[in-house]
């Protein structure tokens, strides 16, 4: 699940790139803004010894924020929504399946 999540955030982060010189300034602020936020996350989650998962919580915002915009904005509908129906299988399977 997790490569499956990984793969979409570079998929929307390789999106957003190439968008970036056509969206106007206060979006492409925000999206930079983002990026730095969950950078900052993800390497004081790293750099931390006694960081628990619970860090990672707020690297979601940002994530969320991308692939919604992503998904929002793919042509097909069918494969955005296929998308989205696969991260919510994801989640379902890690809350309800006992590993």
């Amino acid at each position: 699940f997790l490569t499956y999540i990984l793969i979409l955030i570079i998929l929307a982060s390789l999106h957003i790139s190439n968008s970036m010189t056509k969206m106007k300034v206060l979006p492409r602020k925000i999206f930079v803004m983002f990026f730095w936020y969950w950078a900052l996350t993800v390497v004081l989650f790293f750099l931390i010894g006694t960081a628990n998962v619970e860090l990672l919580i707020p690297a979601a915002v940002p994530v969320s924020f991308l692939l919604g915009h992503y998904l929002h904005y793919m042509r097909s509908r069918l494969w955005a929504n296929i998308i989205l129906w696969g991260i919510v299988a994801g989640v379902l399977l890690l809350v309800w399946v006992p590993w």
